[in-house]
């Protein structure tokens, strides 16, 4: 294993040549790296404090690096020695509290990134800044210069990455994900996904472009459920904790106000015939309404046992709940009577989805597992040690081959549905909360930071 630094390295650089790197580390130095042996017996010293980021031009001539000392320095790649007048010459002594830094692909200037939030482009001839950017909320951990160098992309604590325009100072763009943690993701099947979260925001996207459309404020941490058409999206009340709220999805204008729960709603869905509406509440009833019209249909008592997880029967007939004390159930909508009662979870139910055939149905649960049920003999089929970690929630695509599980282990997971054997992982950085399936294979997953993951399903 390649040593040199006696301290944390924060930063690495490649030559454009791919055999040579160099990297800054805590310990004042930077040092060059032969990426062929290992050999980083090169050390470049001239940094009072720690050297925070570095950077190598195109050419690979020379490198910028940035130091908590408040200095940029530029150093001579092609030749090391104290007689070379670029080693380590300070082009600036007021690059304050600096994150990161990028050079211009012409090598004539620089870009910083700093606690501060602003980005800072300096001349490297003379030392001279030359112009500020402004508009993050929070420090700035990563720049990146486009190739024809007219534009730097800065990526933030503020959980935004903005696109600005070298040429006249201006704001090209900015991609905004939700600030707090991801609550609940659906996708609408026209290409258009909608996300909550607890930052209270109600978002819109295009799946295939990653593109956010519409921002509601106002939104707190309920489910969401979309009719099976489109036309309707389903939330909690922002002004109604305990009432559903109906929006048309072609106007984004509410449509009903749906009222008569006395206490927290946990779960929504729309019944495949797009004309119910179905919720369950810790008030401990199951309600249906007419979506349309939003005359109330039916109210069941299902005692005190908390519901966490609802799903449709592909029929209309009748839901599938799973409960906080591992107890699955179907209940009859017309007669509002239960139908089965299923046992094995050892812990809270967090998700129940049943592919379009009506015969299976799986369930997902704290206790790290996933099942497969027989819906007609209410056999247990199938158990798998899915995560390593309380699985979270799971949905089935509408073809009902295929299935997406996601964990506080940080991972969401495609399975097989019909006998559960893992097709794919993804890995994140945080324990994965919401999870959707839109068009064209794409998965739409959100994490505990706020961020939103679109994955592709190959060959699907």
């Amino acid at each position: 294993m390649p040593k040199g630094h006696t301290s944390t390295i924060n930063s690495i650089s490649i030559f454009s040549n791919e055999n040579q790197a160099v990297s800054a580390s805590d310990d004042r130095t930077l040092r060059i790296w032969n990426l062929e042996n290992g050999d980083g017996s090169i050390p470049l010293h001239g940094h009072r404090a720690k050297v925070v980021s570095v950077a190598v031009s195109s050419d690979g001539r020379s490198a910028i690096s940035a130091s908590h000392d408040d200095t940029l320095r530029l150093w001579s790649l092609s030749k090391q020695g104290a007689s070379d007048p670029l080693n380590g010459v300070v082009i600036t002594e007021t690059a304050y509290w600096v994150r990161t830094v990028a050079l211009i692909p012409d090598g004539k200037k620089a870009i910083t990134g700093a606690d501060d939030g602003s980005l800072r482009v300096w001349n490297i001839e003379n030392g001279t800044l030359s112009r500020i950017f402004e508009g993050h909320a929070d420090r700035i951990n990563a720049v990146a210069v486009t190739h024809d160098g007219k534009r730097v992309l800065s990526a933030s604590n503020d959980r935004t990455i903005r696109v600005w325009d070298l040429i006249s100072g201006g704001l090209y763009r900015v991609r905004k994900g939700h600030t707090k943690r991801l609550r609940a993701i659906v996708s609408s099947g026209d290409g258009l996904a909608v996300s909550t979260a607890d930052d209270c925001k109600l978002k819109i996207w295009e799946t295939i472009t990653r593109r956010e459309i519409r921002s509601f404020n106002g939104y707190g941490r309920g489910p969401l459920a979309v009719s099976p058409d489109g036309c309707y999206l389903v939330s909690v009340s922002p002004r109604r904790f305990a009432s559903l709220q109906v929006m048309n999805c072609e106007t984004w204008t509410v449509h009903q106000v749906l009222k008569g729960h006395t206490d927290i709603l946990r779960a929504i869905v729309v019944m495949p015939n797009g004309r119910q509406v179905v919720s369950a509440s810790d008030d401990g009833t199951i309600r249906s309404w007419d979506i349309g019209s939003g005359y109330p249909l039916i109210s069941i008592k299902t005692q005190k046992d908390y519901i966490r997880a609802l799903t449709a029967l592909p029929d209309s007939r009748g839901v599938i709940t799973g409960s906080y004390s591992g107890i699955i159930q179907v209940w009859n909508l017309n007669t509002g009577c239960e139908i089965r009662r299923f046992s094995g979870h050892t812990a809270r139910v967090n998700a129940v989805a049943a592919p379009p055939d009506g015969k299976v149905f799986i369930s997902a649960a704290s206790d790290n597992t996933l099942r497969l049920w027989n819906l007609a003999s209410g056999a247990e089929e199938i158990i798998v040690d899915a995560h390593e970690d309380e699985v979270n929630g799971l949905v089935v695509d509408r073809s009902g081959k295929f299935a997406v599980s996601y964990s506080d282990d940080c991972t969401v997971k495609l399975w097989r549905v019909f006998d559960l054997k893992l097709i794919a992982t993804f890995n994140g950085d945080s324990p994965m909360k919401a999870c959707a399936l839109g068009k064209r294979a794409v998965i739409i997953a959100g994490d505990q930071s706020g961020s939103l993951h679109f994955l592709h399903i190959e060959d699907a």
